[in-house]
């Protein structure tokens, strides 16, 4: 895994960080406590290439989708995609209620 980190008050001046990964269970430990950014992309990495950021302080999916089988990370090499299934659940989606929320209707399309 490679970093490539700006320094604060210093945009042109950057910092390369390396770190080796094992291929079974790719795993390092979280920069999340530094930076609000990096925490974002630690779970990124988590939910996309299955590599853990150990002592991460949210460990909740960022991008990870629902019906995705927990061995799944699509972004892996040799990845093979398995087939998905509906389990009737309705998505979870977070309910947003307030005066500035605007509420859409979605209408099918008819073409002419």
């Amino acid at each position: 895994m490679h970093y490539l980190l700006a320094l604060k008050g210093s945009p042109w001046e950057l910092r390369h960080v390396s770190v080796a990964l094992s291929r079974e269970a790719p795993a390092l430990p979280s920069l999340a406590a530094l930076s609000f950014p990096i925490s974002r992309f630690e779970r990124e990495m988590r939910d996309l290439l299955g590599i853990t950021p150990v002592g991460h302080p949210d460990p909740r999916p960022l991008v990870r989708h629902g019906f995705w089988p927990e061995s799944f990370h699509p972004l892996r090499a040799g990845v093979v995609t398995p087939e998905f299934s509906d389990d009737g659940r309705p998505f979870p989606f977070t309910a947003v209620e307030g005066e500035a929320c605007m509420k859409f209707r979605l209408v099918p399309f008819t073409p002419g």
